[in-house]
């Protein structure tokens, strides 16, 4: 037996809500005739719905399945390329997956199509993909941060969390004619940050605050957990700031944004679509 009959080629499928250009069912007669044309039969459909699309391949009911049986030699065919992958990231992503694990991939769009990891032209047009990939990946770091900015002086909400002691409330904008997140001041989260400073201030030690909170108080975190010693010193911390605040008479509280959760809530605050 020889190493293409040990193989096997599996047909990738991800769904679309535009049912006459890339339905399941398209797709699948796309594979089996690029198959033929290889001489080879598909030994097996791996399908995806299309609210999936959002994910990237590995994180898929389906795209993972793939991707834990797939063996060296094996070969993947997908219809098109957007069915695999949204992002020129995502695809540089896959493609470096398998060529460390010596799958050959077809994309059924592209003409020259076929990612094979022993083929050294395979392997130099996968390297220079990654390169731009991770290129790409840096622009959208810098645009990120600027969008984050923008939303900030705007007055929008920027992240997931507003800082402690704000929080976020949806308030109507006559100008914009909707409900926007607005940051309002959280009455009870700076109640707990003036309780640590004023323990603190009277000698207590950080453990005696978080017995305090967690025992007699009976605050919780934003979560819902209990305090440990680090966050009641970010407590301690926090409130001394917003004291400074208060006297310097600004809004705006003086804590730093964290650039990589703030990445992570803006790309959740995106409306994309699904295909």
């Amino acid at each position: 037996m020889n190493a293409q009959e040990m193989s096997r080629v599996y047909g990738y499928i991800r769904a679309s809500t535009d049912k006459q250009i890339a339905s399941p069912q398209t797709q699948k007669q796309i594979i089996e005739e690029y198959a033929r044309r290889l001489g080879r039969n598909v030994d097996r459909y791996f399908i995806d719905p299309a609210v999936s699309g959002k994910k990237s391949l590995f994180e898929r009911d389906a795209g993972k399945e793939l991707s834990l049986i797939l063996k060296k030699g094996d070969e993947v065919i997908v219809a098109r390329l957007d069915r695999l992958s949204r992002s020129f990231i995502g695809f540089a992503r896959i493609l470096e997956f398998w060529l460390k694990h010596k799958i050959t991939m077809h994309l059924c769009d592209m003409p020259g199509g076929v990612f094979d990891p022993d083929n050294p032209m395979s392997e130099m047009l996968i390297g220079m993909l990654i390169v731009f990939a991770n290129y790409e990946r840096r622009l959208i770091s810098v645009r990120t941060r600027e969008g984050l900015q923008a939303r900030k002086q705007r007055g929008e909400r920027y992240c997931r969390w507003a800082e402690y002691g704000w929080r976020w409330e949806k308030r109507y904008d006559s100008v914009l004619g909707k409900d926007v997140n607005v940051k309002v001041v959280d009455e009870g989260e700076r109640a707990i940050m003036a309780k640590c400073v004023e323990l603190r201030a009277a000698g207590c030690s950080l453990d005696k605050i978080r017995q305090y909170l967690n025992y007699e108080w009976k605050a919780r975190t934003r979560l819902g957990g209990h305090w440990t010693t680090s966050r009641v010193a970010f407590l301690v911390q926090q409130g001394l700031r917003l004291m400074a605040e208060t006297v310097n008479g600004t809004k705006e509280p003086l804590a730093a944004v964290d650039e990589e959760e703030d990445y992570a809530n803006l790309v959740e605050l995106e409306d994309e679509s699904d295909d």
